[in-house]
């Protein structure tokens, strides 16, 4: 995934070399040429909850009832190199994410991003709990065990109360997040 290491596509004949990136390479076999990594399960499971287990034709009879038209068109095949980008990464390992992994690196080379690391992790307090009422939002206050305190000579009883919060992100994520970044570049 690294932008340093570089992948050479194999040219047609009379063409010359193009040098890129394997990040660029995934973003233009699936970005640009829409290679897809398939997977038999989850094909299958995708038609059926699109078209409800119906064949083809029938949805196209249901939306010519509701007036919609098919504009024709379609798409053509992706490029033979993009075909094999999309076959590596279906071939991922299990050590390496698996399927999992294959389809987050899809996703991502499709939208041009890489996995979000949470690199400047701004780590806020917010109170645990909020509430609401007419005159707006405010923090939810627990009662402590009542205390007393002396002053000026008097014994004066009183119940502290404390505002229970929360940090986000919190270490979990911060450390899911990073774990996650280094799967997808990793070896």
């Amino acid at each position: 995934m690294t932008d340093d290491l570089a992948c050479q596509m194999m040219p047609a004949r009379g063409t010359r070399y193009r040098e890129m990136s394997i990040q660029r390479a995934l973003e233009w076999a699936f970005g640009t040429e829409f290679a897809r990594v398939d997977f038999d399960q989850t094909d299958s499971l995708d038609r059926d909850i699109v078209m409800g287990g119906r064949d083809t034709l029938s949805v196209l009879a249901d939306r010519a009832i509701l007036g919609c038209k098919v504009d024709g068109g379609g798409s053509s095949e992706p490029h033979p190199d993009a075909q094999s980008l999309a076959a590596a990464v279906k071939m991922l390992p299990d050590g390496y994410g698996g399927r999992r992994m294959a389809i987050q690196i899809m996703t991502l080379a499709r939208a041009g991003r890489s996995p979000d690391w949470i690199r400047n992790s701004d780590v806020r307090v917010k109170p645990r709990t909020w509430a609401q009422n007419q005159h707006g939002r405010y923090a939810v206050v627990e009662d402590l065990p009542e205390e007393k305190k002396l002053i000026r000579g008097r014994v004066r009883r009183y119940t502290p109360q404390i505002c229970p919060i929360i940090y986000t992100p919190d270490a979990r994520t911060i450390a899911a997040a990073r774990r996650n970044y280094l799967d997808w570049w990793g070896p």
